[in-house]
């Protein structure tokens, strides 16, 4: 079991690792000043740390942190957080396909059929990190430089 838990953060601190270092790329093309940094993560009664960012977004001298939450996440294999002084953005690694539930006997106000899975998300072709814009109409986006930029302006001041 210990040997599990281990094994999934390992998993989680590589693929927060690559993300931190696209993300590092895409700053310093947009000249974006930041620092590495760690954070403290607790799951599963087992401490780890895992890298972070700090950064200050240029235009308006605003801190934003981006700190990865942990890799038991409900519906996802691991979660990072954008924090700015407005708001928050949410990435989570999805698998291809992204989550679904299956409803197993027929009932009368679903429109399915039993064992049919309804997938959470559309348009999750990849495994990867993605940005849930809506949940109620399962829009979810996969992290690209672009994106990535607009979630910084967003979180820290007004478009």
């Amino acid at each position: 079991m210990e040997t599990s838990i281990q094994s999934k953060q390992e998993v989680f601190l590589d693929r927060v690792n690559e993300l931190l270092s696209r993300m590092k790329k895409w700053l310093s093309k947009n000249n974006y000043s930041f620092q590495d940094a760690e954070t403290n993560i607790t799951e599963k009664n087992k401490r780890y740390f895992a890298p972070a960012i700090d950064l200050t977004i240029p235009e308006k001298n605003y801190k934003v942190k981006i700190i990865p939450i942990g890799c038991f996440i409900i519906g996802a294999e691991g979660r990072v957080d954008i924090v700015g002084s407005l708001d928050r953005a949410i990435l989570v690694f999805l698998r291809k396909g992204g989550p679904a539930v299956t409803i197993q006997e027929q009932n009368r106000n679903v429109s399915m059929t039993p064992g049919q899975p309804r997938l959470f998300f559309k348009n999750i072709n990849e495994d990867g990190w993605y940005w849930i814009e809506d949940k109620r109409l399962g829009r979810a986006k996969p992290i690209d430089e672009e994106l990535f930029m607009d979630l910084l302006r967003w979180v820290s001041y007004e478009l």
